[in-house]
């Protein structure tokens, strides 16, 4: 069985998609499926292939149109030329996904997508999602599975799409074994957050600087590290500033393939914070109650399955004075006697490879 995942990013590039793709590619390969990985690359001239974990990875000159937003006139040619038996659409956001669904179309090859949806600092980004969504149906609803990373996004997108419940299938991204077999070491001496995601506004980076403050009046020396890049570095160190924060808050940065690295960050942390207004799974999320980390997340994202794990609180994100009093909370609390268990990238690979031979019946 040979497997095409179209992508629009993928390692070295940074992201949630781009790791999920990887992950499950390489553990495809490993159960014994043929994966080839079909990819853009922005600011290159000649299509490069090359084998990187044991997966074939094709990149295609992408070009600029405005902003964030590239075309890839050669990626349509190579859906068919892989001659793969089935198409695997990862994310459906840029013009790779209409592009890549239209090739294998054309072509008589079986495509399937996973949604991979996603927030964005762009107010006018968000505006016009819908509207996208509705051009994407007739594509989207041509796929022989469609398929979410939870059930928010699978209620999210049979509501948009008006598809009965259970229309969409739901594997969600498992964690990396990092994260799962991570050492935590002895509680520090001193409290510690840990907020972990690309630095913009969505992410609310800037909500946890301000509740810090606040946790500082009741647990002097609690320090903050925040994890990620982006363009709001220089105005959320200027927010810590302003506070009187510089000292307690650090910023650093983990390389996406550094997954051990980011492991330790989290393990190493009492608590972990997220506050994103929007999350289709917050893969982040997992890893860090994979790793024993206690967990404050701001509710109404898909974070709110993570409920039901030991040591995870949810609040609303709107209320500084809630999330103040729960990462207090979460702060006390002695560490948890037990690390829960979360489905793993192989638990993803295996599920994905049984939706590929019943899509093709093999």
């Amino acid at each position: 069985m040979h497997v095409l995942m179209v992508t629009a990013r993928y390692p070295p590039f940074v992201g949630g998609t781009e790791s999920h793709v990887a992950d499950v590619s390489q553990r495809l390969t490993g159960m014994g499926t043929k994966v080839t990985v079909l990819t853009t690359s922005p600011g290159v001239s000649l299509v490069d292939e090359r084998n990187e974990e044991g997966v074939t990875v094709v990149r295609v000159p992408a070009r600029h149109l405005w902003n964030d937003v590239y075309f890839a006139r050669l990626l349509t040619k190579h859906v068919s030329t892989c001659n793969p038996d089935l198409v695997h659409v990862q994310g459906y956001h840029t013009f790779v996904a209409p592009m890549a669904m239209w090739a294998a179309r054309r072509a008589g090859i079986p495509y399937v997508v996973t949604f991979h949806s996603g927030g964005h600092d762009s107010r006018l980004r968000r505006m016009v999602r819908p509207a996208q969504r509705r051009w994407l149906r007739r594509w989207l609803t041509g796929a022989e599975r469609l398929i979410a990373v939870s059930n928010f996004e699978r209620k999210s997108f049979e509501r948009s799409f008006h598809l009965a419940p259970g229309s969409i299938a739901v594997i969600p991204t498992g964690v990396a074994d990092a994260f799962i077999e991570v050492d935590r070491p002895p509680p520090a001496d001193l409290p510690s957050l840990i907020s972990i995601g690309r630095l913009v506004d969505y992410k609310g980076h800037h909500l946890v600087i301000e509740a810090l403050a606040d946790v500082r009046r009741s647990l002097p020396g609690t320090r903050l590290r925040v994890i990620g890049n982006g363009g709001d570095r220089a105005a959320l160190k200027a927010l810590a500033a302003r506070l009187g924060l510089s000292e307690a808050v650090d910023f650093s940065y983990v390389p996406a393939a550094d997954r051990a690295g980011l492991a330790r960050e989290l393990a190493a942390s009492s608590v972990a914070v997220f506050m994103s207004s929007y999350e289709s799974q917050g893969i982040a999320g997992y890893e860090a109650v994979a790793t024993g980390a206690r967990v404050v997340i701001g509710s109404g994202t898909a974070l709110d399955e993570l409920e039901c794990y030991p040591g995870v609180e949810l609040v609303d994100r709107d209320d500084r004075h809630a999330l103040s009093r729960a990462l207090v909370r979460q702060l006390s609390e002695p560490p948890l006697l037990s690390r829960p268990a979360l489905p793993s990238t192989l638990t993803t690979a295996a599920r994905l490879e049984a939706l590929y031979r019943d899509v093709l019946a093999v």
